[in-house]
């Protein structure tokens, strides 16, 4: 098939099958796969097996050049913004054709580089909403320390804190984005499937009841299906206090940015949250609808 009729079929098929798109943004270990599995219980929700990054290659991906988990390490190769590459998107919506269900719905995407993506995203996927998703930067750390020991701690926090910074600088043009914090999801899970159920105009909406017991997570503290339940304090103890040092100097300023306490030891909560409402920053284009 020749790139132009590629282009025309893409087009066509997301018309005809998306009703619209919806990505989750936050970094490895943050909660993102949590919640993508139980957003999949929802029957309007369509979603692909695996993160996108695994169906195309009309962007570059992180595991074919060896930056898992170190993808900040290359802006110059992962960063996308709207000023990049149309046709890539349309190519990348023509590979995922073939993996998402064929039935009409809202398309839920999660891939780690989706946090450094997302004007990119809302400018070639259209209509689309974000919801974005928080976790003690602590727990995310040592999350990648556990299951990526080779990775020093000191570029671990360093991709923590670039990939929200450039988070935070892209919200201003993000004209539907939802936060929600990691530690609210665990502790007030109906509440929270209420305002992500609002956000998405979900009917029915999502409750507690259509969750299975365990939920299938990606490797977590356990290794284990386990019930939604906040493993901050079962990651933070595999830290050292040299590490927790290192974070807190490399990433210190983005920490309390997000809204978590600076101090290790005034725990792993947020104490300020960020959009209340449903958006970092309610107007901008490229929402719902533009």
């Amino acid at each position: 098939m020749s790139q132009q009729r590629r282009v025309s079929w893409s087009r066509d098929y997301n018309e005809r099958t998306t009703e619209f798109w919806v990505f989750i943004l936050g970094l490895h270990g943050s909660g993102t796969t949590l919640l993508k599995n139980i957003l999949d219980q929802h029957p309007d929700i369509r979603s692909m097996p695996r993160e996108g990054q695994h169906y195309t290659s009309a962007v570059p991906q992180v595991v074919p050049y060896g930056f898992v988990r170190n993808f900040t390490a290359r802006l110059d190769l992962f960063r996308l913004t709207e000023a990049d590459s149309a046709t890539a998107a349309l190519r990348t919506q023509f590979d995922w054709s073939f993996v998402y269900p064929r039935e009409k719905g809202i398309k839920l995407e999660k891939s780690s580089t989706d946090i450094i993506r997302a004007r990119w995203l809302q400018a070639h996927f259209r209509p689309s909403r974000f919801i974005t998703i928080f976790r003690d930067p602590y727990a995310v750390c040592a999350s990648t320390r556990r299951r990526y020991p080779r990775l020093t701690i000191e570029d671990i926090a360093r991709q923590w804190k670039v990939a929200h910074d450039l988070l935070f600088e892209d919200f201003q043009y993000l004209g539907s984005n939802l936060i929600v914090y990691y530690e609210d999801l665990c502790s007030r899970l109906e509440e929270q499937l209420r305002r992500i159920s609002e956000f998405l105009e979900l009917n029915p909406i999502l409750t507690p009841a259509m969750l299975p017991s365990l939920i299938p997570t990606a490797k977590n503290v356990y290794d284990a299906y386990l019930p939604v339940q906040n493993l901050n304090e079962e990651n933070r103890s595999r830290l050292t206090a040299e590490e927790m040092h290192a974070i807190k100097r490399i990433a210190g300023e983005t920490i309390s940015r997000v809204g978590y306490p600076l101090e290790p030891a005034d725990g792993a909560c947020p104490v300020v949250r960020l959009g209340c409402g449903q958006s970092a920053r309610p107007s901008g284009g490229g929402g719902h609808g533009a």
